[in-house]
């Protein structure tokens, strides 16, 4: 649930994963692995997130499953 929260958020701002990725300086598979759920993304790595998607932390866990 997490993950497809993640790639709405995305999606939303009209990013690919490639694009979200290179913001971050992380590799795609990055983006992928989280977006898939294969991983729990570090507190540093929804920060940075939260910045390159120019959203409030705590709207990455506000979501409804």
């Amino acid at each position: 649930m997490f993950g497809s929260h993640i790639k709405k958020l995305r999606e939303a701002k009209g990013l690919t994963q490639a694009e979200l990725s290179n913001m971050m300086n992380r590799d795609q598979q990055s983006i992928q692995r989280v977006e898939k759920g294969r991983v729990s993304p570090s507190i540093f790595f929804l920060y940075e997130l939260s910045e390159a998607l120019d959203i409030k932390l705590k709207d990455l866990t506000d979501f409804k499953y």
